[in-house]
């Protein structure tokens, strides 16, 4: 299950999958991992780097088959192991660079079911762009079905 809300302030995605809380919170942080699964179906994850720390850095670079490449970074700045992350994120590919957004990552169990909450807003409370709204809801969504397919191998 999918559900997907969003204003031009705020994307809000809630997703179940059929494994214990531990793995799936390993397959969000782990660079291995998220290697496997983050971005769209189309592009190749060539670059993963997490410093996953309050403070700490990630860096994730996609590469499409022309060869161009789509760098995300961001900075975490709450960190609660298999229960909640909160990290801001950078599209950092003018003119999307300038909107930075605050995404706050809830793991929640139940019955060895884990349901992941990601709230994506704008760090500055202002609108985002509705080109990047869509962009953002479209990448997100196709990452989080990869994601589900890869956590079905970890099980």
């Amino acid at each position: 299950m999918t559900k997907t809300t969003s204003n031009d302030r705020e994307l809000i995605l809630v997703r179940e999958f059929d494994a214990p809380k531990s793995v799936v919170y390993n397959v969000w942080t782990k660079p291995e991992h998220v290697a496997k699964w983050w971005g769209c179906d189309t592009l190749v994850n060539v670059v993963c780097e997490t410093d996953i720390r309050v403070g700490g850095a990630y860096r994730y670079v996609n590469r499409d088959a022309n060869g161009k490449e789509h760098p995300f970074t961001g900075i975490y700045r709450e960190i609660v192991p298999n229960e909640r992350l909160v990290y801001t994120q950078i599209y950092d590919v003018a003119p999307w660079s300038e909107h930075e957004a605050l995404v706050t990552t809830i793991f929640t169990e139940e019955l060895d079911r884990t349901t992941v909450t990601v709230h994506i807003g704008s760090t500055t409370g202002e609108p985002f762009n509705p080109m990047v709204l869509k962009g953002m809801e479209s990448a997100i969504g196709s990452s989080i079905q990869r994601m589900s397919e890869y956590v079905k191998q970890q099980t």
